[in-house]
């Protein structure tokens, strides 16, 4: 999902076996911001508002509050 209004790009990964994560980068310079361990994404990260939703196959539906 991409943030236009914050400029931050979030990418749910299961590349790492042992610990798939949800990352944010800065959208213009590529540099990781933080990263999230959830488990296995269940579909693509989407921002609605001011929130950033998931799900995970951990059976759990995160949010993180994006700010204003």
């Amino acid at each position: 999902a991409l943030d236009r209004k914050r400029n931050v790009l979030y990418i749910a990964s299961a590349t790492f076996a042992d610990n798939p994560t949800l990352t944010a980068f800065d959208a213009r310079t590529g540099k990781k911001l933080w990263d999230y361990a959830l488990g296995y994404a269940a579909g693509r990260p989407f921002i609605f508002g001011n929130r950033l939703y998931i799900g995970s196959t951990n059976g759990n539906l995160y949010a993180f509050d994006l700010g204003k």
